[in-house]
């Protein structure tokens, strides 16, 4: 059914009313409407899985992907989270589970992690033009999207923004900065990087010594500083060595050029996200949270997201942490699969 689509996915607008920002995290106060793709340019798809996509304002971006599972099955494009990259081999398990399923699972590297072009100031809304890029070079009409912790609200906002998303699913996803919420209240003190003011010196000199070449020479780095900040259950599941494989390989593809693509991220998530939970509209969207000990979205964000996304099939699992939730993955994709044939897709 999607192997033999030809036409491009709608194009439309991407415009809100929300302020932007500059790269240091302050709001401007002039309003910018988001970008959207240069109508006169088509997405292209190469060989060594580059999209290569030209933006509204003319600049030109490469946006690094890898196709999983079945070719021509029902799409999902997943975002990856923070710091990591799409570009890393999923388990072989995993694999299988896609193709016996019918899924084809695409995930890419946002802008400067790994081989990507950097987009310095962009915002978390951006991430639907990136998306409805990746859509189009392959030849997606109607198609999901998945996103994990830092990578899941670029998800919502491809949900909300792009015509051809049916459905998402988000794991261990973080509110907009506007959320009247207690962020620190059971969170690591890794999250005040995300809520703080720290400016892009302060993080290049803190993210030193996990990436650039330092991840080349040592890719479990980050997987080292990130253990003490997880909570029993999630250092189980990082300690298993398929998992603990899979999380040093995306980690040092996605740091292998510095740590700019990650500090891009942290001013975004904490920056206006510039389009509404709303905007969801009745799109149904799958929120999973593992509520056992998780350090990085504590049970403030599920409960405020459960509330204000429109259609929301909130999943809280007692017996998972941040990274547990990694199993739960398939089983959502099939999901969104079966919901998008009884639409008609």
């Amino acid at each position: 059914m999607y192997s033999d689509v030809q036409g491009a996915i709608a194009e439309r607008p991407l415009e809100s009313a929300s302020s932007s920002y500059d790269p240091s995290g302050e709001c401007l106060d002039k309003p910018q409407p988001l970008l959207a793709l240069d109508p006169e340019f088509e997405p292209a798809l190469h060989s060594d899985g580059r999209v290569e996509a030209k933006l509204s304002d003319g600049r030109l971006l490469d946006i690094m992907t890898r196709s999983f599972g079945r070719r021509g099955g029902y799409p999902i494009i997943f975002c990856p989270g923070m710091p990591a990259s799409g570009m890393a081999d999923l388990p072989y398990r995993y694999v299988q589970e896609l193709c016996l399923g019918g899924l084809e699972l695409v995930t890419f590297d946002r802008p400067g992690y790994g081989d990507s072009t950097r987009w310095k100031g962009h915002r978390v809304g951006d991430g639907a033009v990136l998306v409805q890029a990746v859509a189009r070079a392959y030849g997606f009409d109607h198609y999901s999207t998945a996103g994990r912790s830092g990578g899941a609200p670029y998800a919502l906002g491809a949900a909300a923004l792009c015509p051809g998303v049916v459905n998402a699913a988000v794991f261990g996803c973080r509110t907009p900065p506007n959320a009247d919420i207690d962020r620190l209240n059971g969170a690591s003190l890794v999250n005040e990087m995300l809520i703080g003011a720290a400016d892009e010196e302060t993080l290049v000199e803190s993210f030193r010594s996990t990436s650039g070449q330092a991840i080349i020479d040592n890719p479990l780095a980050v997987v080292r500083t990130i253990i003490p900040n997880l909570g029993p259950s999630d250092r189980r599941v990082t300690l298993e060595p398929e998992v603990n494989r899979y999380l040093a390989a995306s980690h040092k593809n996605a740091l292998k050029k510095g740590s700019a693509g990650r500090i891009d991220n942290i001013f975004a998530l904490r920056s206006p996200w510039c389009f509404e939970l709303s905007d969801l509209g009745d799109k149904l969207t799958y929120l999973i949270q593992g509520a056992a000990d998780d350090q990085f979205t504590t049970p403030e964000h599920f409960i405020y997201l459960s509330d204000n996304i429109p259609n929301c099939r909130p999943i809280k699992r007692l017996d998972m942490g941040h990274m547990g939730t990694m199993a739960l993955e398939l089983k959502c994709f099939r999901a969104l699969a079966r919901d998008a044939f009884s639409k008609g897709y």
